[in-house]
């Protein structure tokens, strides 16, 4: 395993590819066999993955390339192949609307109020966020706008931003319906935050 992928065809005589390079750590153990299937599967510890320097933890944002090494027969005798190389890539933990989400709508925008203040009983949208952060959550994930200009569109439909009312109306300058809010300012959270919310099923 290493953090770098390459390619090397047929390292040390063996009839397959090495896809990884740089440091590459390797697991030291007993030999693994095959199931009847010809799988072969084993426990990884990410807090202690092996490296030249010893024993390393994933963090959030890596990228690492693991492989597995077996032996193999060919028409010329006994061998060695190497699995298709498999990239991880480590996200951070996928954000709340309690941790993640709330907070943002909450805080003053550039050159506006915040979301929430903004959005209250009267709102011409019928979009209501002065209320518990549990129900705001609700009123938004799943939930069909009645405004003029964009009734009938799903404020979060999760999994899918490009579907997502909110997102496109926060990130696009251009959205599919109406203006760009906070109207006359310019949105002070996170859309990467945002946009990871709503694909990790934007959660409560």
């Amino acid at each position: 395993m290493s953090t770098t992928a390459r390619a090397t065809f047929f390292p040390g005589g063996s009839s397959g590819s090495l896809c990884l390079g740089g440091a590459i750590g390797r697991y030291a153990g007993g030999i693994l066999t095959t199931r009847a299937t010809g799988t072969v599967s084993m426990a990884v510890d990410l807090t202690a993955l092996p490296s030249p320097n010893g024993s390393v933890a994933a963090l959030p944002e890596d990228t690492w390339v693991f492989q597995f090494w077996h032996r193999d027969t060919s028409p010329t005798g006994v061998t060695s192949d190497f699995s298709p190389g498999l990239g991880v890539h480590f996200n951070d933990a996928a954000p709340t609307f309690l941790g993640g989400i709330w907070p943002m709508l909450a805080q003053p925008n550039v050159n506006a109020t915040a979301c929430i203040l903004c959005h209250d009983a009267n709102h011409p949208t019928g979009l209501n966020m002065q209320v518990a952060p549990n129900l705001a959550c609700a009123a938004l994930v799943n939930a069909t706008s009645t405004s003029p200009n964009c009734g009938g569109s799903t404020y979060v439909v999760p999994l899918d931003p490009a579907s997502s009312l909110l997102f496109d109306k926060l990130s696009n300058p251009t959205p599919a319906c109406g203006v760009q809010i906070p109207f006359g300012g310019t949105f002070a959270g996170g859309i990467d935050v945002l946009r990871n919310w709503i694909l990790n099923g934007a959660l409560l």
